[in-house]
C-alpha cells in the first residue's frame, strides 16, 4: 500500500479546506500580489492555521488558486 508522507497528507488536507473556503476568484486574484510579497517577505506560503487573519486570509487565496489551477487541468 501507498504511504501518506506529510506533505501529500497536507496537500490533501488543503484541497478539502479549499473546497469550503468562501472567496470568489476576483479577491484570491487581488491577492496574488500579496501571497507573492508575503512569500518573498518571509521564505515561505502564507499558513491557514495562522492566528494573524490577514496571513490566514492569504493563505485561503493561495489554496483557493491552486484548487483553481488543478481543477482546469
Amino acid at each position: 500500500s501507498k504511504q501518506l508522507d506529510p506533505k501529500v497528507f497536507k496537500a490533501i488536507q488543503n484541497t478539502i479546506r479549499a473546497m469550503k473556503i468562501d472567496i470568489t476568484e476576483e479577491e484570491a486574484l487581488d491577492n496574488w500580489p500579496l501571497i507573492n510579497e508575503f512569500f518573498s517577505k518571509f521564505g515561505r506560503e502564507p499558513n491557514l492555521d495562522s492566528i494573524d487573519p490577514f496571513e490566514k486570509r492569504l493563505a485561503e487565496s493561495l489554496c483557493f488558486l491552486k484548487n483553481l489551477t488543478q481543477s482546469t487541468k
